[in-house]
């Protein structure tokens, strides 16, 4: 007795339109793919992304060093909490920062953490 093909039976007579629509799914995201490979490139947009890291580095800093002063507005122990959940930091990491003045953009920077986050 004849039986039919595996992927056939499997699938029927879709299977054309499904593989046109994985088809056209995989062109759009090669598309998006180049797409932002070429506007990561430009040197405008590159500049706009590191002056907006830059912002929200610098906000993110000011909105701690606020919440970390007592009444007095002396700094607390800021390497006493992590620096990602604020539980009590247990050891230091180093993480990359955005530099002008370093060779590659980047300086190392070590920050408290607490190991569980």
């Amino acid at each position: 007795m004849p039986r039919k093909p595996f992927a056939e039976v499997l699938f029927g007579e879709n299977s054309l339109h499904q593989e046109s629509r994985a088809d056209a799914t995989e062109d759009k995201r090669q598309y998006n793919r180049e797409f932002m490979r070429r506007w990561r490139s430009n040197p405008i947009h590159q500049a706009r992304e590191r002056e907006k890291r830059r912002q929200w580095y610098y906000n993110r800093q000011k909105q701690r060093t606020l919440g970390q002063t007592d009444s007095g507005g002396v700094t607390q122990g800021a390497a006493a909490f992590c620096a990602f959940c604020w539980r009590p930091a247990v050891c230091k990491i180093a993480r990359l920062r955005m530099c002008d003045g370093a060779p590659r953009g980047y300086v190392e920077v070590r920050i408290p953490y607490c190991g569980e986050c």
